[in-house]
Protein backbone atom coordinates (compact mmCIF):
# COMPACT_ATOMS: atom_id res chain seq x y z
CA UNK A 1 0.00 0.00 0.00
CA UNK A 2 2.90 2.45 0.73
CA UNK A 3 3.52 2.20 -3.37
CA UNK A 4 0.15 4.11 -3.78
CA UNK A 5 0.35 7.68 -4.10
CA UNK A 6 -0.09 9.32 -0.36
CA UNK A 7 -3.62 11.00 -0.98
CA UNK A 8 -4.89 7.58 -1.99
CA UNK A 9 -3.38 5.28 0.89
CA UNK A 10 -6.38 5.44 3.17
CA UNK A 11 -8.94 5.11 0.08
CA UNK A 12 -6.97 1.89 -0.78
CA UNK A 13 -6.54 0.57 3.05
CA UNK A 14 -10.25 0.70 3.22
CA UNK A 15 -11.31 -0.91 -0.17
CA UNK A 16 -8.47 -3.49 0.85
CA UNK A 17 -10.34 -4.09 4.17
CA UNK A 18 -13.69 -4.82 3.03
CA UNK A 19 -11.96 -6.89 -0.23
CA UNK A 20 -10.04 -9.25 2.97
CA UNK A 21 -13.44 -9.40 4.72
CA UNK A 22 -15.18 -11.16 1.98
CA UNK A 23 -12.41 -12.68 -0.79
CA UNK A 24 -15.08 -14.60 -2.59
CA UNK A 25 -16.47 -11.00 -3.96
CA UNK A 26 -12.91 -9.34 -4.70
CA UNK A 27 -12.05 -8.45 -7.96
CA UNK A 28 -8.69 -7.61 -7.94
CA UNK A 29 -7.30 -4.74 -10.33
CA UNK A 30 -4.36 -2.72 -11.37
CA UNK A 31 -3.95 1.03 -10.42
CA UNK A 32 -5.07 3.11 -7.52
CA UNK A 33 -8.89 4.69 -7.20
CA UNK A 34 -10.11 5.58 -9.58
CA UNK A 35 -8.34 4.32 -12.36
CA UNK A 36 -9.97 3.13 -16.07
CA UNK A 37 -9.40 -0.42 -14.52
CA UNK A 38 -11.12 0.50 -11.27
CA UNK A 39 -14.00 1.84 -13.27
CA UNK A 40 -14.14 -1.55 -15.36
CA UNK A 41 -14.53 -3.98 -12.37
CA UNK A 42 -17.12 -1.52 -11.28
CA UNK A 43 -18.98 -1.87 -14.45
CA UNK A 44 -17.79 -5.49 -14.81
CA UNK A 45 -19.01 -6.93 -11.35
CA UNK A 46 -21.39 -4.30 -9.96
CA UNK A 47 -21.70 -6.53 -6.59
CA UNK A 48 -17.49 -7.46 -6.42
CA UNK A 49 -15.77 -5.44 -3.94
CA UNK A 50 -12.61 -3.70 -6.10
CA UNK A 51 -9.03 -4.71 -4.65
CA UNK A 52 -6.49 -2.20 -6.14
CA UNK A 53 -3.36 -3.28 -6.51
CA UNK A 54 0.09 -1.44 -7.76
CA UNK A 55 0.73 -3.41 -10.59
CA UNK A 56 -0.54 -6.14 -12.76
CA UNK A 57 1.91 -8.98 -10.78
CA UNK A 58 0.15 -8.10 -7.78
CA UNK A 59 -3.17 -8.54 -9.19
CA UNK A 60 -2.33 -11.87 -10.45
CA UNK A 61 -0.92 -12.76 -6.89
CA UNK A 62 -4.10 -11.77 -5.45
CA UNK A 63 -5.83 -14.08 -7.12
CA UNK A 64 -3.01 -16.86 -6.78
CA UNK A 65 -3.51 -16.08 -2.72
CA UNK A 66 -7.25 -16.36 -2.67
CA UNK A 67 -7.52 -12.40 -1.88
CA UNK A 68 -9.70 -12.45 -4.93
CA UNK A 69 -11.60 -14.25 -6.60
CA UNK A 70 -10.69 -12.73 -9.93
CA UNK A 71 -8.96 -9.86 -11.56
CA UNK A 72 -10.12 -7.77 -14.26
CA UNK A 73 -6.93 -6.60 -16.41
CA UNK A 74 -6.26 -5.05 -19.55
CA UNK A 75 -4.97 -6.98 -22.25
CA UNK A 76 -5.39 -4.28 -25.07
CA UNK A 77 -5.73 -0.83 -25.32
CA UNK A 78 -8.01 0.64 -28.45
CA UNK A 79 -5.61 3.76 -27.73
CA UNK A 80 -2.02 2.43 -27.50
CA UNK A 81 -2.23 -1.44 -29.03
CA UNK A 82 -1.48 -4.58 -26.67
CA UNK A 83 -0.58 -4.00 -22.95
CA UNK A 84 2.61 -5.84 -23.47
CA UNK A 85 3.03 -6.67 -19.33
CA UNK A 86 0.31 -9.10 -20.01
CA UNK A 87 0.88 -11.05 -22.57
CA UNK A 88 4.31 -11.99 -20.62
CA UNK A 89 2.36 -12.05 -16.95
CA UNK A 90 -0.46 -14.40 -18.04
CA UNK A 91 0.91 -17.16 -19.67
CA UNK A 92 3.22 -18.06 -16.66
CA UNK A 93 0.10 -17.03 -14.02
CA UNK A 94 -1.53 -19.81 -14.13
CA UNK A 95 -4.78 -18.02 -14.73
CA UNK A 96 -6.99 -18.09 -17.63
CA UNK A 97 -9.61 -15.37 -19.27
CA UNK A 98 -13.18 -16.43 -18.72
CA UNK A 99 -15.07 -13.22 -20.01
CA UNK A 100 -14.92 -9.67 -21.25
CA UNK A 101 -15.08 -5.97 -20.87
CA UNK A 102 -15.08 -3.11 -22.80
CA UNK A 103 -14.77 0.05 -21.19
CA UNK A 104 -15.35 2.97 -23.35
CA UNK A 105 -12.77 5.84 -22.22
CA UNK A 106 -13.01 9.00 -23.25
CA UNK A 107 -10.21 11.58 -21.55
CA UNK A 108 -11.17 15.54 -21.70
CA UNK A 109 -8.82 18.47 -20.09
CA UNK A 110 -10.37 21.67 -19.04
CA UNK A 111 -8.45 25.17 -17.94
CA UNK A 112 -9.03 28.31 -18.30
CA UNK A 113 -9.18 30.24 -21.70
CA UNK A 114 -6.38 32.24 -21.14
CA UNK A 115 -4.41 31.03 -18.20
CA UNK A 116 -2.14 33.54 -16.13
CA UNK A 117 1.17 32.05 -17.18
CA UNK A 118 -0.08 32.22 -20.77
CA UNK A 119 -0.54 35.66 -20.36
CA UNK A 120 2.72 36.76 -19.41
CA UNK A 121 4.38 35.00 -23.04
Amino acid sequence: MENFAAPARAIVAEMTAAAAADPSRAVAFQGAPGANSHIAALEAFPDGLPLPCFDFADAIEAVRDFRADCAIIPIENSLHGRVADMHFLLPESGLVITGEHFLAIRYALRGPARCRACARR
